[in-house]
């Protein structure tokens, strides 16, 4: 009588070690890295005076470039394919590392010191940020 329910701890046992070992393999595969997708920033602006946004460009450009961030366009008159677009301003988008990166970037106060040097000098009509998909 002994030896069957000394193979059957075994066999459960055995089993036990399989569950929980790939039990293991699981939660080391939802314990990885996720996926870094990209993020997006794009902001249409009405620039008042291009000459005097220097200081702002010298301080923002370092921070934003250090967040990953790559300018892949800006076009003071974009193509309006449908729809009616009420805004006057330039167009600019740009690329980030990541979102976590973005508003890192974006939150920091470093960027928010950088911002108040473009106060008088640009009229933002809107800023946002979306993460690739």
């Amino acid at each position: 009588m002994r030896l069957p329910a000394y193979g059957a701890g075994l066999i459960l046992v055995f089993f036990l070690g399989m569950f929980v070992g790939h039990k293991g393999v699981l939660s080391d595969i939802t314990r990885a890295a996720p996926a870094r997708r990209p993020a997006y920033l794009l902001a249409s602006w009405k620039i008042l005076s291009p000459e005097k946004l220097g200081p702002f460009g010298d301080a923002v450009i370092p921070l934003a470039k250090k967040a990953g961030m790559e300018i892949l366009a800006g076009d003071p008159k974009p193509q309006v394919l449908e729809g009616t677009w009420p805004y006057e301003g330039t167009l600019i988008l740009e690329r980030y590392d990541s979102m976590q990166a973005l508003l890192k970037f974006w939150r920091s106060p470093a960027n928010r010191a950088a911002q108040k040097l473009r106060e008088d000098f640009v009229d933002s009509e809107f800023i946002v940020a979306i993460e690739s998909q």
